[in-house]
């Protein structure tokens, strides 16, 4: 009976025992290994991922939890000279650990490779953990053991160890554990990754590269999470119950620490150059204090060790949005550069578990942001013109064009105008070309008439009184009387019915030589004043030389004289026909 109690024990302890074991493979100081139900996976060919720690720096990898050390080794490698070695460790789960999550695709096996080496002074044989914490896309958690490790002290040991990953992959973590020893000195090497790689991964490398130096990080939580995830132990919820612009906010919640908050890989900002940060937060709990005390920080690797930087503080008062904000800038050669929000730190001296209630607040964070300072410094309208989206690039394109169509239409109608002008300005000028014409015309029809009036009219009467002004006058004068005179002139002052005639063509010379200046003066103003000048045949043929048309007056005497037969028997009597 005692032998059976005693087997029943035996079997009980060594099922818990392996069922404690997640992992599925272990691999002995001999390098053996147990391959049951393991996926297959081919490593003949090229890793996906490699480090054999050569190089200056330490390239990716970061202490997990922040407290322990990391560092390069340079005096023991496993084929080489150097190596990672983690020192200072106080909880068990402490140790290396990098990010791969450009290096696993989802529902795909995947085999890692590597030499793990403990402390010389361990006392006996210990087991190091090697584990891939996976993350999904609402930052639900899951561990997956790759291998147990049993590494005797002093020596390099061998670990191979197969995974697949689960169906909703968002982010993957490598990090090595030590349970059985808290504060077990170790070191790694040669860690190798094989099996299918993303075909996303020279995309994201590329995108690596162009991050190099971005300018600008925003997060407004208003298309998801936007690669936000836990530091520590706090679940986040994205929500609409409480935001600070937008429809959205995130939520930390169930936190256990005053550190566990939010937080976001900004890894692509520059190094060396100097950003402003600033982050929205709010807390409503009614239990809480009235206000309290909010850290917005940045935590990076350098030189193997994790800092943590603090960007600026606030004092957060309960139901109101709060901004907290502050300059910073990265040194160069920083690695896995981190922003996070959390609550004050308890003093150094506070006893452990002391938190109070608003230590460990819910609390909600909207619009962060992280601009390099010479950007944020220049004016707001160049910011809107790199930030802009293509819609209202195409607005703004369509706007200009609309603009120039429309300074077209306008330039053509402004000179379509002045070509107007010009033509009005042309018939003007052969308007009055037309004018001086037909003056001088009237005004040779003049010359013409007044000499054949002067011959034909008798020489006046001159009185003694008269004749004593004419000698008195200058010898010019009676120059041009002379010459306006004719040679030959008759008198017949006998006769009183000569005398009479020559008093009427007197009157009649005056009343055409007054009638000839009025035409001659308003000539210039309107041809259809010289209605009472009588055009002769000669004009006539002249115009119509002039100007190609035939000309006559409505008001000719000799046509108002006629009598209406002949004009009607007349072809070519402009009343022809009326």
């Amino acid at each position: 009976m005692k032998r059976t109690r005693l087997s029943l024990l035996l079997g009980l302890a060594s099922s818990i025992a392996l069922s404690a074991i997640s992992f599925p493979a272990v691999v002995n100081a001999e390098g053996e290994e147990d391959t049951a139900d393991v996926p297959v996976v081919d490593i003949s060919g090229e890793p996906i991922y490699s480090d054999d720690f050569e190089s200056d720096v330490i390239n990716g990898w970061s202490s997990l939890g922040g407290v322990a050390e990391i560092s390069l080794d340079t005096s023991d490698g496993h084929e080489s000279s150097t190596s990672l070695k983690i020192t200072g460790r106080e909880v068990s789960w402490h140790g290396p650990s990098v990010l791969l999550d450009d290096y696993f695709e989802n529902e795909e096996a995947y085999r890692l490779t590597g030499w793990v080496k403990v402390d010389p002074k361990a006392s006996e044989d210990m087991v190091i953990n090697c584990t891939l914490r996976f993350s999904d896309s609402v930052n639900v958690d899951s561990y997956v053991g790759v291998s147990n490790i049993v590494a005797k002290p002093g020596e390099w040991t061998y670990f191979d160890g197969t995974v697949e990953t689960p169906e909703d992959l968002s982010s993957t973590l490598l990090y090595f554990e030590c349970q059985q020893d808290p504060t077990l000195e170790f070191s790694i090497d040669d860690i190798k990754i094989y099996g299918k790689a993303p075909e996303a991964a020279a995309e994201n490398a590329a995108e690596s590269s162009k991050k190099a130096g971005v300018d600008k990080y925003e997060f407004d939580f208003e298309s998801g999470f936007e690669e936000w995830v836990s530091r520590g132990d706090t679940r986040l919820i994205r929500t609409d119950e409480h935001q600070n612009n937008g429809n959205y906010s995130m939520l930390s919640t169930n936190r256990t620490k005053c550190w566990n908050g939010p937080s976001v890989s900004i890894d692509g900002i520059a190094r060396d150059v100097e950003y402003n940060y600033e982050a929205n937060v709010l807390y409503t709990d009614k239990k809480a204090d009235d206000s309290h005390t909010f850290l917005l920080e940045c935590q990076y690797t350098y030189n193997g060790a994790e800092n943590y930087s603090r960007i600026s503080e606030a004092e957060v008062k309960k139901g109101e949005w709060t901004k907290i904000a502050g300059s910073f800038t990265v040194p160069e050669g920083a690695r896995n550069v981190t922003l996070y929000v959390q609550t004050a730190n308890l003093p150094e001296d506070a006893p452990a578990g002391s938190e109070t209630l608003t230590d460990l607040v819910s609390f909600y964070v909207d619009d962060v942001k992280a601009v390099r300072s010479d950007i944020a410094n220049t004016p707001e309208i160049i910011n809107t013109i790199k930030t802009m989206d293509s819609t209202t690039l195409l607005l703004i394109i369509a706007g200009v064009v609309g603009l120039i169509i429309l300074l077209v239409v306008i330039f053509r109608v402004i000179f379509t105008g002045s070509d107007n002008d010009e033509e009005e300005s042309t018939a003007s000028d052969k308007s009055e070309g037309i004018n001086d014409v037909m003056n001088s015309l009237e005004s040779e029809n003049s010359e013409k008439k007044a000499p054949e009036a002067k011959k034909d009219a008798p020489k006046p009467e001159i009185s003694k009184p008269a004749e004593k002004a004419a000698e008195k006058a200058p010898e010019k004068k009676e120059e041009k009387v002379n010459e306006a005179a004719p040679e030959k002139k008759e008198e017949t002052a006998e006769k009183k019915p000569a005398e009479n005639s020559s008093s009427e063509n007197k009157t009649s010379e005056n009343k055409s030589q007054n009638e000839n200046k009025s035409s001659s003066n308003n000539g210039n103003n309107n041809s259809s004043k010289k209605k009472h000048n009588k055009k002769s045949k000669k004009e006539e043929s002249r115009e119509k030389e002039v100007f190609g048309i035939e000309t006559f007056s409505y008001d000719d005497p000799d046509a108002a004289t006629a009598s209406d037969d002949d004009s009607a028997h007349n072809p070519d009597s402009p009343f022809d026909g009326f």
